[in-house]
């Protein structure tokens, strides 16, 4: 068994509704934590793809760098993206 999988099945244990809501504020801290180290990989200038709302790939270049989004321009718009959603072009 894997950790992650012991995690979730000693999870799935757990009786005490404080306990699951410390884990959720646990949870959610890790998931900010990942989204701010996701976007610290970009820089201004970047080549980045991405998947749109409609489905489709879009290419532009990095503009701006926030906390947790990153600010793509593409031909036609820009787009606020999450870090984790994007793909360095080479």
């Amino acid at each position: 068994m894997t950790s992650f999988e012991q995690a979730v099945a000693a999870i799935g244990e757990i009786k005490s509704q404080e306990e699951l809501k410390t884990i959720n504020r646990y949870l959610i801290e890790r998931m900010r934590w990942l989204h701010r180290q996701a976007a610290v990989n970009y820089s201004v200038g970047d080549q980045v793809e991405f998947t749109n709302s409609r489905g489709n790939r879009e290419q532009g270049q990095v503009t701006k760098v926030n906390a947790k989004t990153v600010v793509v321009k593409t031909l036609l718009s820009n787009w606020t993206v999450s870090a984790g959603m994007l793909y360095r072009v080479a």
